[in-house]
Order: C-alpha cells, then structure tokens, then sequence
C-alpha cells in the first residue's frame, strides 16, 4: 500500500471515530468544549461548576447570539495575527493598551480582539470571585469559556479563514 493511500485511509478512519458533534465547531462546538473543560478544573473549583455545568453550557453560547444580531460583534470572536507581521508576532503588544497606543482603535478592532476578550473576562470572572458575586461567578466563566474556545479554532486566527487567500479550499491528503 502507498504512503498516500495509507494517508487517505488514517485520515477516514479517524473523520469516522470522530462524534458528530466534533464535526461543528459552532453552538454545538462551544457546548461540548465548555462541559469538557469543566472536567479539567482544579478538584477545588470543580464542584462548583459540575453543579452548574448546565448553567455554564448553555450561556457558552451567548456571544454567538450576539454575533447573528450584530456583526460588529465579530472583532471580538477573531484576531487576524498575520496582519502583524511573521510568527510570533513580536510586532503585535501583548497589552491592549500598548496595542492600542501602537495601532489604533480602528486597526485593531478590523483585525480582532479576541486576545485582549478572553483578557476582559477573566478579570470579570476574578472580580466576580473576589466579589462573592456567585450569578456573575457563573455567567463570565461561560463567557470565558467561549472566547477561549474560539481562540482554539484556527479559523478565528487567520485572515485567511475560508482558504481563498491561499487557494487552499480542500485538503491534498
């Protein structure tokens, strides 16, 4: 058998051991990645949100609510990292407010924020904490969760997301 076709079938075997759910990166994506995670937690952290793994998977999904009403929303769910020149992005601050003071508002909002997103809510979720503020605990560890998902799919960090940039539509297995 050719290395090729040994490829071809690893990669079927392993698309067909997938679940169906692994195939959607969307709502279902987030829910599944969100009840998940919540099995990574510390053991300290981790009755709390087995307790409330429902409330935690179904507000994963809220931002992409937003995203379907409001389009602008989308800066929040990308960031276009080769609009900052070569890996590792030396160009691009890690502080939003280096980034903003070096590209501007307008430049960085067209080339996402995702980064400095995930940022927002876990000093929310660490406030919420230290708060006691347990309604809050719960919603920004979902929200958190979501951006922090997105930030995993290699689509959300690419410009060239659809594959026309590169004329890469297909995979060459």
């Amino acid at each position: 058998m050719s290395p090729r076709m040994r490829r071809y079938i690893l990669a079927l075997a392993a698309a067909l051991a997938l679940p169906a759910t692994a195939w959607a990166w969307g709502a279902n994506g987030h829910r599944l990645i969100t009840n998940k995670a919540v099995d990574t937690l510390p053991i300290e952290l981790r009755p709390f949100f087995e307790a409330n793994r429902g409330l935690l998977i179904q507000h994963s999904t809220d931002p992409l609510e937003l995203l379907n009403k409001n389009a602008s929303e989308r800066r929040y769910h990308i960031i276009q990292f080769e609009r900052y020149g070569r890996f590792p992005f030396d160009a691009l601050p890690r502080s939003y407010k280096a980034a903003l003071a070096k590209f501007g508002r307008p430049k960085l909002e067209a080339n996402g924020v995702l980064p400095w997103q995930i940022g927002v809510y876990s000093e929310r979720l660490t406030e919420a904490f230290k708060a006691g503020n347990w309604t809050d605990v719960r919603l920004n560890a979902a929200l958190l969760a979501h951006y922090v998902a997105e930030a995993h799919d290699p689509f959300n960090t690419t410009d060239d997301f659809d594959g026309k940039l590169s004329n890469q539509h297909g995979v060459n297995l």
